[in-house]
């Protein structure tokens, strides 16, 4: 058996299915394809579930579940769509639903009425396959709307076929508004949080300049933080790329921020705090935990001669330093 340009047939191990599958990720294969090499491993019992399945092969599950769902597509539609290689997620998806809707044996029997055309769009496709008709090349149907502007008019060459098909034509409306509606409000969300997000991201580039010149280090810190709780920043590396600030930089800043401030003034302030001591004072943190520090900390009071070393011993064993 063939998926895509690559033979599968006496795959032995899991290791051989894990580089076919690696070469085929790297190549031009649809996912009706990737659906045809999980349901052959899942045959062979190379694996015994898709959750194991797609754990191996470094996918999703629901990535495996929604291959193996697209594969079960009928071979009559499959044809129609112009091959394997043709199927889409997006055009997949479309066509499950009608699947849904109409049942696999009628979307089945259109799809046989139809000829494979390359220049065919999707939509137009999925409008064949619900009726058994190829609106696209024959005209057959033209909307328009009532003078009144409550009423739409049908004219069609076939407009007894379609009578007797008011259900199904019903059904496909309304499932055709549903979606229609989800995309636009999805649409709308989207550019909702692009925006907010963006003037948070304006709003974050002016603090940051303003903390910068104030040389406010853990309010630096503090500032990167929040951004990326929401979401302004996806990650430390964005920030850098962002500010043009080195990643270093920025974990010392962050590690700064998240140090209690009865830590802090133990060493007499940020100031005196390098990355080093920074460092040795979240071994601390993570061995004691941060109540007990702090505890600690304010059993003590700043002494600038005293060094690190023993500020860093009472901070971990409360014992004032000889």
């Amino acid at each position: 058996m063939k998926v895509g340009t690559i033979e599968v047939d006496d795959i032995r191990n899991r290791c051989a299915a894990i580089a076919i599958h690696t070469s085929l990720r790297e190549g031009p294969c649809s996912p009706f394809e990737l659906g045809q090499f999980y349901r052959y491993l899942l045959q062979r019992q190379l694996w015994t579930s898709q959750g194991e399945l797609a754990k191996d092969l470094g996918a999703s599950t629901a990535s495996v579940s929604r291959a193996l769902s697209i594969n079960k597509i009928p071979d009559e539609i499959v044809s129609i769509v112009g091959g394997p290689t043709r199927m889409s997620y997006r055009l997949a998806k479309g066509i499950i639903d009608l699947i849904e809707i109409l049942g696999a044996e009628i979307v089945a029997q259109n799809a046989v009425r139809l000829a494979f055309d390359p220049l065919r769009s999707n939509n137009d496709l999925l409008t064949a396959l619900a009726t058994g008709q190829d609106l696209a090349t024959s005209g057959s149907v033209q909307l328009t709307l009532d003078p009144s502007g409550r009423f739409i008019r049908v004219k069609s060459l076939y407009l007894d076929d379609l009578v007797k098909q008011l259900p199904t034509i019903e059904a496909l409306i309304n499932w055709s508004i549903k979606a229609l509606s989800n995309t636009k409000e999805s649409d709308a969300r989207t550019y909702a949080t692009k925006a907010v997000l963006e003037a948070k991201r304006k709003g974050a580039l002016a603090a940051h300049a303003d903390l910068s010149a104030k040389a406010n280090l853990p309010a630096l810190g503090r500032l990167y933080l929040d951004m990326l709780r929401q979401g302004v920043w996806a990650s430390r590396r964005a920030i850098s790329a962002d500010l043009g600030v080195s990643r270093g930089m920025i974990q010392r800043r962050i590690a700064l921020a998240m140090l209690p401030d009865e830590v802090v003034a133990a060493f007499g302030g940020y100031e005196f705090m390098s990355s080093r001591t920074v460092k040795a004072v979240e071994g601390v943190l993570a061995s004691i935990g941060a109540e007990q520090i702090k505890a600690n900390a304010v059993k003590m009071s700043f002494e600038a001669k005293r060094s690190v070393a023993k500020t860093l011993a009472f901070l971990a064993t409360g014992t004032p330093p000889s």
